[in-house]
């Protein structure tokens, strides 16, 4: 069982190979960053006291 499972591994990683244009992983990981980043909290808490 684990030669099959083993062998449609190789085959499914030799597809990926060969599947198409490189995208390199710091892109990759950039654009996940920028998209799904958690926002800056603010330094000052909004609605505190006014000047009189």
């Amino acid at each position: 069982m684990s030669e099959r499972l083993n062998a449609d591994l190789r085959t499914a990683i030799l597809d990926g190979i060969a599947g198409g244009e490189v995208i390199p992983a710091d892109d990759v990981f950039a654009e996940r960053n920028a998209r799904y980043a958690e926002p800056k909290q603010a330094t000052t808490k909004p609605g505190g006291k006014r000047a009189a």
